[in-house]
């Protein structure tokens, strides 16, 4: 069977994926907090671009952050320096 053109996930999908796999961690793991998934995301992204050299002055504009120091808080969580 051919499958048509997959869509990427809505706002709505990528929410209710979250909470589902947050329940099943809570589950499994008792006394983990929750993890809002449009958050980590973002900051995945944005500590992904610091540790393939981008600036911060760049992610700062790409992310919206109006306060520098909102950016800088990603650098102390690289692992390649």
């Amino acid at each position: 069977m051919a499958r048509g053109k997959v869509k990427p996930y809505s706002v709505i999908d990528f929410i209710k994926i979250g909470k589902r796999q947050n329940q099943r961690a809570t589950q499994q793991y008792p006394g983990l907090p929750l993890v809002n998934h449009y958050n980590a995301t973002k900051h995945s992204f944005g500590l992904q671009k610091l540790d393939e050299g981008f600036g911060l002055d760049m992610i700062q504009a790409v992310m919206g952050h109006k306060d520098k120091r909102t950016t800088v808080k990603y650098a102390k969580y690289l692992t390649s320096s």
